[in-house]
């Protein structure tokens, strides 16, 4: 977006990762304890429904769109294809957002997240979230468009929400 001054087209080839695949082990985690951590990130007072198992076990798999690094902060990157209107207005901040609550995205990129805070743990020896970790984009491709916000949804993740997640 124009006030963060990040332009894909300006980053380097090196400091992005395509298509990064990860694993980490859900040792019975709980699923209260995650609807409990979405409604807060929400910021809602009602209840999330979530399937009904009480703790998730095995293996959580998935593939982030890109990462990227831009001055020493590190994003991760969603593509989305949805299609909310024909006008570039249909993709203003709160549809996308309301777009990505309905959808369960905001689960979807907080699970991104641990995946991306465990992975610069691992790779930073002074590995910090509040120094190093620059958020989510999820980029909705329909309603982009040069010089514009719209179709770019950016959101901070807390070093408190990255601990709660782990």
């Amino acid at each position: 977006p124009a006030e963060s001054g990040i332009k894909l087209s300006g980053l380097v080839w090196a400091a992005t990762l395509r298509e990064s695949e990860f694993y980490f082990p859900m040792n019975g985690a709980r699923v209260q304890s995650l609807a409990q951590i979405l409604k807060d990130h929400r910021q809602i007072d009602t209840p999330i429904e979530l399937p009904t198992y009480q703790s998730l076990t095995g293996m959580m798999h998935g593939f982030i769109d890109l990462i990227f690094e831009c001055e020493g902060r590190y994003y991760l990157a969603d593509y989305k294809s949805t299609h909310l209107g024909n006008s570039l207005s249909d993709y203003n901040l709160a549809s996308l957002k309301n777009n990505n609550e309905v959808h369960f995205y905001d689960l979807q990129y907080l699970i991104y997240s641990l995946a991306l805070h465990r992975y610069l743990a691992t790779r930073i020896d002074d590995y910090d979230p509040a120094r190093h970790f620059g958020g989510v984009y999820y980029l909705y491709l329909r309603g982009m468009q040069p010089g514009s916000d719209t179709g770019i949804f950016h959101t901070q993740i807390s070093p408190k929400l990255l601990r709660d997640l782990d």
